[in-house]
């Protein structure tokens, strides 16, 4: 295939399809390459045993690169030259002129506003108002200058930027004060300083608004040029670039019925031992652990034979190792059991812990299920059948815990857990250990039988006894406590007791924190407020009581409610108190009437009348006077 030259540039390309040849023709001179031929390449470094994987396949599609890449040098120069164009205009030139216009805009803007600021007629709420639309005409002209500034500029460009620079700042200058005096007059209320700044505007900002305006449309008339010029070289560059993309094109295709050949001879020798290595991986998927991978080269494919034959020694040493863990773990099995599509449940894997357990050997189990899933007790058999069906259908864990009967008549309670997963085949696999936990079982037996009979025991007592945890959360009641505190029929086992008694003062809370660290409290007479109002007396002990390593673990109340005690011992006071008043009353009466008595005799006596009281002793006896 034979290219042109149909936009001047000196350059023709020929490429050859049978032998992979390009020639780069300029005239007056001759440049010919010619590569050597693929498919002899391809057979020589596929046949080379210690040239590296990389190399071999690097090396080959180098070629096709380099082919490529002669053949796209030609094309290069031309996008060069309009990528140089386009980064001329959309990079450099539409910016620039953005800015420029931006100028532009905001120095008209600013030349009004200062024209409009000088009129004496404007009042000081307008003048503002100018004032404020002048400093964003200014803040335009600067946003203008910042996109600008920094872009690349010609020698004459950069020129005129300078002088505009310069004629900006000092009409930047004048204009700053003219907007000074301004504001000045308006605020003094003086003509004179308005009409200063009229004057020092028409004769010195202006000229200097005109220059700096004058330099700024020379750069916008640099800037319109270049892209103008820009323009027309991308328009060249286009025409050449079409020609370029059909020599391309060409080569193109070439490098491509290269690559395939090329692939074809290498691929040939190089997915032999990949084949290798995807049939060992299989079967070591399978579970044989027993494959070797022939190394018949040094290069990478070699290197990954050697390294699966080293993973697979590795795995059998670990399966070795696992199947040693699982073997000697005490009283456990490890298990791996599938149900096969018939529904039927067929052990993969039993460890020798099966036989300490059951008193079964694993390759019996393995050959025959049954053996071990007869061993469950009858009355247990239908709660492993419907765990089963959960997990498979939830493909949750399996979790239960029943009882077997071994072949020596023992009966033992063991504890199956196992964790479901589908295989590509739709069956389902479990994965799970085998635990008897008969002792742990006797244990927990015993634990709960010793907390029903203390459940008994406190409710039972004839006393008001309650016991919490450490955080007040009732444990167990008595039935006195609940008839004594009005609590029969509520169920308060782990409710906080400052819920039960909201009205417990802050004095008990204070004791319950001092018995929880380990103090013993006690009061024979306490008042306890309650809710509707009245008041109840107990007398209390609470102390803590302490778990197995010692520590407190709660706090345990003994209560009283001496309320009618103390109601009685109130009554028998007001009594007493009673008898008392009455008894003083008594006796100031028979003292009256023994005065009176006195008094009477004492006027018999006046009157020489025998005494009518004998056994009154006078007046005069007593010390009395009437």
């Amino acid at each position: 295939m034979t290219g042109h030259d149909p936009a001047g540039t000196g350059f023709r390309s020929v490429v050859d399809t049978t032998c992979i040849e390009t020639r780069l023709v300029r005239s007056p001179g001759r440049l010919s390459i010619r590569v050597i031929p693929m498919w002899w390449l391809g057979r020589a470094m596929a046949h080379a045993p210690r040239m590296r994987l990389q190399t071999k396949l690097v090396g080959g599609f180098c070629l096709v690169a380099v082919v490529t890449l002669l053949v796209s040098a030609i094309g290069y120069w031309q996008a060069r030259n309009l990528a140089t164009a386009l980064y001329e205009i959309g990079a450099v030139r539409l910016p620039s002129i953005q800015g420029l216009d931006a100028m532009r805009e905001g120095l008209s803007a600013l030349r009004a506003a200062e024209w409009t600021l000088v009129l004496p007629e404007l009042d000081e709420v307008s003048a503002a108002a100018v004032v404020a639309t002048c400093e964003q005409a200014r803040a335009q002209v600067d946003r203008g200058r910042a996109l600008y500034e920094p872009l690349p500029q010609t020698p004459d460009e950069a020129e005129q930027w300078r002088a505009f620079l310069g004629a900006w700042e000092l009409w930047r200058t004048d204009h700053e004060a003219v907007v000074a005096l301004v504001a000045a007059s308006h605020r003094q209320r003086d003509p004179g300083l308005l009409a200063f700044a009229r004057e020092r505007s028409r004769t010195n900002s202006v000229a200097r608004a005109e220059a700096a305006t004058d330099h700024l449309h020379a750069i916008i008339a640099i800037n319109e040029g270049i892209v103008a010029d820009a323009q027309r070289r991308s328009v060249a560059s286009r025409d050449d670039l079409r020609a370029v993309q059909r020599i391309m094109l060409g080569s193109a295709c070439a490098g491509v019925a290269g690559a395939i050949l090329l692939g074809l001879i290498v691929g040939r020798r190089l997915t032999q031992p990949v084949t290798q290595m995807r049939a060992a991986l299989a079967d070591v998927a399978a579970g044989d652990l027993s494959v070797h991978v022939p190394a018949r080269s040094h290069d990478e494919l070699g290197q990954m034979a050697a390294a699966m034959n080293d993973m697979v020694e590795a795995m059998r040493t670990s399966e070795a190792r696992l199947r040693v863990l699982s073997d000697n773990l005490p009283d456990t099995m490890v298990y791996q059991v599938v149900q096969e599509p018939d529904g039927r449940m067929r052990f993969l894997h039993v460890s020798a812990g099966i036989s300490r357990l059951h008193g079964l050997l694993a390759g019996a189990v393995l050959r025959d299920p049954s053996l071990l899933y007869g061993q469950v007790l009858p009355e247990d058999r239908p709660a492993i059948a419907a765990a089963e069906a959960q997990s498979r259908r939830n493909l949750r864990p399996f979790d239960v815990v029943v009882r077997i009967r071994r072949d020596d008549g023992a009966v033992r309670w063991m504890h199956i857990c196992s964790q479901p997963r589908p295989l590509p085949d739709g069956r389902v696999i479990w994965d799970g250990f085998e635990t008897d936990i008969t002792e742990s079982r006797r244990v927990h037996e015993v634990l709960r039988a010793n907390e029903a009979l203390l459940r008994q025991f406190v409710r039972h007592t004839p006393a008001a006894v309650a016991m919490f945890d450490r955080d007040m959360r009732y444990m167990h009641a008595s039935d006195r406590w609940l008839t004594d505190y009005k609590l029969t029929g509520q169920d308060i086992i782990g409710r906080s007791h400052y819920d039960v008694f909201p009205e417990i003062p802050e004095r008990w809370k204070d004791v319950h924190r001092r018995v929880l660290a380990g103090a013993v409290e006690r009061c024979d007479e306490d008042p306890f407020p309650r809710a509707d109002g009245t008041t109840d007396w107990l007398r209390w002990v609470v102390q803590p009581w302490r778990d197995a390593d010692g520590a407190v673990g709660g706090v345990i109340m003994f209560t009283q409610v001496i309320t009618e005690r103390k109601r009685a011992e109130q009554k028998i006071t007001d009594q007493l108190a009673e008898l008392r008043r009455w008894q003083q009353v008594t006796l100031d009466r028979e003292d009256r009437i023994a005065q009176l008595k006195r008094e009477i005799n004492d006027l018999c006596a006046r009157t020489g009348q025998p005494p009518r009281y004998a056994a009154v002793a006078p007046v005069a006896a007593t010390g009395t006077n009437p």
